[in-house]
Order: C-alpha cells, then structure tokens, then sequence
C-alpha cells in the first residue's frame, strides 16, 4: 500500500535505520538521527542504484511521486536518472563508487599511469563488490571491516592495508566535497589482522663471496639450459647491481653497444621505481653475459623465466 501522510509524520526514529515503502522503488528512509529522505531504488544496465530526491518534510509525498514518475519516464527513454541530474553528485545521493570515480579522476594524471590502473583495479575487486553501492553518509567502520575481513581471508594481508588505505583516500576526498563527515577507516586502528614478520635472508659476507662464485660456475655442470640461465642470470646481478625485477624483465633491446668502447643497459623510466631513466655501464663479463643470452635466448627477455628455474 501506498505511504499516508499520517505514516510519514508519524515515523520515529529506531536504534537502526530503515524503510518506510510507498511503491514502484520509492520509499521513505528514516535515520537513527531522526532525519527522512526519499529514495527510488531502480535498476539500470543490469544494476541496481539509488537515487535521492530530498528530506521530508521539505519534499512532501506528493513531490517526492513526481520526481519518481519523471524518473522513470526517463529510464522509459534509456537514460540513466541519476546521470541526468548532471555531474555535482547530491550530499544523499552519493555512493562510494561515484565518489571513488570522482577521486580517481582527479588525482590519477598525477600518477604513473601503471600504477593509477592497479589502484582502481583493486578497488573494482576488493572494495566496489562489497560497499560501492552504499552512500557515503552511511558507511561505518564495521562496513569498511568487514570488506577488509574478505581480503584477509584469502591471505592478502598486504592488500587489505592497499584497500584500507585506497578507501581513507576516498573519504577524505569526500570530507572535503561535503558529502560526508565522518572517515571510517580512522577508527579501524589495531583491527587489521598483524603482517608476519618478514624474515630477510641474511647477508653473505665478503669472505664466503669467492666461494659463492665457484658453487655458481660448478652450477652448469647439471648439463641443463635452465641451470645455465638461472646461473648467468644471478652472475649479471652480482656485476650490475641490479634489482631482480629490473632482471627479470630486461631486454634484450635496452642493450647498447655491446660490441663498442661503452656498452650500457638502458633501463626505462616506467620499470624503474623512481619513475627515470636508469643507466647501467656494463664491465667485460657483464657484456659477455648479455651478448651470449640475446644470441641463444628465444624471445624478447634478456633471461626467459619460462625457461628458469
């Protein structure tokens, strides 16, 4: 049955929040705070949203059914209501995803590129499924928690600090466009399951490296092409100083002037960590390494992991 105005007036606020129906997705939600807003809950392109047309009082029943009928006389045409009413997103009508866009857009031409699409790639797998299309004013901290308890679970355990962190950005965000109030990942302090210590390989002393040199060239004695590669491979690490991810994933065309006076490693500036361009002179057996994997190594890559040990 429809909502009265009795029904509406009456409404008293509850311990929780909830819904007072009037029908064809629009209801009176009404707030522990006391205040009551009409929302139209709808269905666009598969999904399910929510849209926000005011508080009651200020916006009688009678107002509130009219925004719903021209909202659905639109969704009647294909449009989107909410898309209609512009880009300025309502202080009720703001959902984590929309705010989430909002903030990604506004900050990621200052990022690298690579590093703007991991963000928002967690946040569409970890964050946007489980609270992206809640509003903003509502979410607490047990929302935010519980979205982190299902990354935890998979032991992701630095991830869910990613999302944590990704999420408190968003908020801030919307803090500082007046959508909310209220950052609820600041009362989640001690409530992250603790990282386990990371136990560092120790380092091998001077004295023991000479030794380590002749384990390494005996290493080819297994006769295989893998042993051979994982052998050179950790030889070229020793004579660049390189990382092991600016080694596994050289090629063989970043290589300059190997058979010159100054053979050089171009390294890039996106697979460096400083975002530069690095430079890497190469010494005689540094180049003799590099010029014997590019003639035998199938592909681009200076050491194909396909082949590694």
């Amino acid at each position: 049955m429809p909502l009265t105005e009795i029904q509406a007036r009456n409404s008293k606020p509850r311990e929780r929040a909830y819904k007072m129906a009037d029908g064809e997705g629009l209801f009176l939600f009404v707030q522990p705070n006391g205040s009551k807003l009409w929302r139209m809950k709808y269905r666009f392109a598969g999904k399910e949203k929510l849209l926000s047309f005011g508080a009651y009082p200020d916006l009688g029943i009678a107002a509130a059914r009219d925004k719903r009928t021209a909202a659905k006389a639109l969704l009647a045409e294909g449009k989107d209501p909410m898309k209609s009413k512009g880009e300025v997103i309502s202080q009720e009508g703001a959902t984590v995803f929309e705010v989430a866009k909002r903030w990604h857009e506004n900050r990621k031409s200052a990022l690298n590129a690579a590093h703007a699409e991991r963000v928002w790639s967690r946040m569409e797998r970890d964050v946007f499924p489980v609270i992206g299309e809640k509003l903003v004013n509502e979410i607490t901290a047990p929302d935010v928690l519980a979205m982190i308890r299902k990354i935890e679970a998979r032991g992701a355990l630095d991830i869910s600090r990613r999302a944590k962190q990704g999420v408190g950005q968003v908020f801030q965000f919307a803090i500082a466009c007046g959508l909310t109030s209220n950052d609820p990942t600041t009362h989640l302090r001690g409530a992250l399951k603790p990282r386990p210590r990371v136990k560092h390989m120790s380092r091998l002393p001077l004295s023991e490296l000479p030794a380590f040199i002749e384990k390494l060239h005996a290493y080819q004695e297994e006769g295989e092409r893998r042993s051979a590669i994982t052998r050179d491979a950790v030889l070229f690490a020793l004579l660049t100083w390189v990382r092991t991810k600016e080694l596994r994933f050289a090629v063989k065309s970043e290589f300059e002037d190997l058979g010159g006076k100054t053979p050089v490693w171009r390294i890039p500036a996106e697979r460096m960590k400083m975002g530069r361009e690095h430079l890497v002179p190469l010494s005689q057996q540094a180049t003799h390494i590099a010029k014997s994997m590019i003639a035998a190594a199938p592909g681009e890559f200076l050491f194909p992991v396909s082949t590694a040990a």
